[in-house]
């Protein structure tokens, strides 16, 4: 299958973390005060890096990509992969 032709797709994932409250254990507080603060370039840029990022792990780790995406709670998994990626994008802006 496709990366292109995935039921989850992870740009739409991406944008809806940039939606949600960031509920990380670490920096908790500094980045949901960013997190809130983007702006539409910002979320169209970290959503940009997390399909280029979901591409590449699809590309060089298909079996363990696809895992994560087919399995009952895939949206959750990649949902916490995200957040995680959202928490660090947003401490080195």
């Amino acid at each position: 299958m496709a990366y292109d032709k995935l039921a989850l797709c992870p740009a739409i994932v991406a944008r809806t973390v940039c939606g949600q409250s960031y509920t990380g254990p670490a920096y908790r507080d500094k980045v949901e005060a960013r997190r809130k603060k983007m702006t539409e370039g910002e979320i169209r840029r970290f959503v940009e890096f997390c399909d280029e990022r979901c591409r590449n792990a699809y590309r060089t780790k298909t079996e363990w990509f696809m895992k994560c995406v087919r399995s009952d709670r895939g949206n959750e998994t990649l949902s916490i992969w995200l957040s995680h990626w959202l928490a660090g994008y947003l401490l080195n802006l």
